[in-house]
């Protein structure tokens, strides 16, 4: 269960500005936080229930008084078995990559999810010379991606928490170039960048139903 924050989120009591939280899953401004261990942050129940089947096993361990060495457990999923090392940033994390399927882009594998979808392991492979990708002006500062897709990186749950970017700027809204609508480029299918983005329902069914007839990607898709 997810445990509301704050009635008004841009203040406190004493009057100064509390901090902006992120959902581990789409990055959208986040409200509420797991009820149990109170260390993650959703920006609704539909992207909690979709962590659950990860965060459970490490939601018992940061409820521990007694936590057991960050060592022995995948920082990501909690699991205690088969676990190897990130190269990037030498944390503890589930040995399973081999058994990804090609094509399938499934997120179910630890050590992927943090190769691929993390600006840590990015950092780390463009071998940037800052030690923190954190500090990093060509991670943070716009050089290599646009705010979003570091913010949307630099705080899902592919990360480890002791690694949280507790000063991540909020995300900036992105919509779509015909209906408006705003758009999880971290959760929603999505075609193109800027003026040209295009939500995508059903995967490739549809894209937005307004599309215009001048659209080059319509004939595509089947929309008239």
């Amino acid at each position: 269960m997810a445990e509301s924050a704050s009635a008004n989120p841009s203040s406190s009591t004493s009057g100064a500005p509390q901090k902006s939280h992120h959902c581990v899953i789409c990055a959208f401004p986040a409200p509420s936080k797991c009820g149990g261990c109170k260390q993650v942050w959703y920006c609704s129940s539909a992207h909690q229930k979709q962590a659950w089947p990860k965060h459970k096993r490490l939601c018992k361990i940061y409820r521990n008084p007694s936590p057991p060495s960050i060592d022995t457990y995948c920082g990501i999923c909690g699991k205690t078995d088969n676990l190897t090392r990130t190269d990037c940033c030498d944390r503890a994390i589930c040995d399973d990559e081999g058994k990804y399927r090609m094509f399938t882009y499934s997120r179910e594998y630890c050590s992927r999810n943090h190769r691929r979808y993390t600006m840590c392991a990015y950092h780390h492979g463009e071998e940037h010379p800052e030690k923190d990708w954190k500090k990093c002006e060509k991670c943070v500062g716009g050089e290599s991606f646009d705010i979003n897709t570091v913010v949307t990186e630099g705080t899902n749950s592919f990360n480890f928490k002791e690694d949280e970017w507790k000063d991540a700027p909020e995300l900036k809204p992105v919509k779509c170039g015909n209906c408006n609508k705003i758009i999880s480029t971290a959760t929603e299918t999505h075609t193109g960048w800027g003026d040209s983005l295009r939500y995508i329902s059903r995967l490739v069914e549809a894209i937005c139903r307004r599309a215009m007839k001048d659209d080059s990607l319509s004939p595509i898709y089947g929309i008239r």
